[in-house]
């Protein structure tokens, strides 16, 4: 196991305003290839601390050579590390661990928070060159939803502040979406990328 995210929660430490985890365990710049299509390799960007959903354990962010943004959960990253087989319990979640094959599988995916993260990282991006992010601007994203889902997203800032108390700058993860709409969604096939 990488860790457990319980018995282990001290080492869980994000920077502070994010949910990025300021240790990377090692895994910042491991190469994974896709069990659901082998010529798709994700490589880890950044760690996320755990959710209070289902699984629980750290999440990865990774970016495949096509710059399509995934993340993936411990569990199914143990097993794709080799750290963890199927059908062997994993020993922080009380389940055993599934196949890429198995209905329950997750894989390479996003939900709405994964995404905000995502968009957030890519925002502390842009700050390096613009302290105060210019209305309007355009963000392009390409996403991996999940094995059935690749899209195109385009963001357009609505204001870099917070419409309650008029901080501008607004750097913050809270109000991340509340900073950005998303304008077009356009979905595409990877393979003919």
């Amino acid at each position: 196991m990488i860790l457990h995210p319980l018995r282990e929660r001290h080492r869980l430490v994000p920077f502070p305003g994010t949910r990025l985890l300021s240790d990377d365990f090692g895994l910042v710049g491991v190469a994974l290839p896709d069990p659901k299509q082998p010529n798709r390799i994700w490589t880890i960007q950044n760690v996320f601390e755990p959710l209070p959903r289902c699984l629980g354990g750290i999440r990865a962010r990774c970016l495949d050579q096509k710059s399509f943004v995934s993340f993936i959960d411990q569990m199914s990253l143990e097993v794709l590390l080799g750290v963890g087989e199927p059908g062997d319990d994993c020993g922080w979640a009380g389940t055993v661990y599934p196949s890429p094959a198995d209905l329950n599988w997750f894989g390479f995916c996003c939900d709405p928070i994964d995404l905000a993260d995502d968009l957030f990282v890519q925002e502390l991006s842009l700050r390096d060159d613009h302290p105060v992010l210019p209305n309007g601007l355009e963000l392009q994203r390409r996403v991996h939803l999940d094995d059935t889902q690749d899209v195109i997203d385009t963001h357009i800032l609505l204001w870099d502040g917070d419409r309650e108390t008029g901080r501008c700058p607004d750097p913050r993860l809270e109000t991340i979406e509340a900073r950005w709409a998303r304008a077009d969604r356009e979905k595409v096939r990877w393979k003919f990328l």
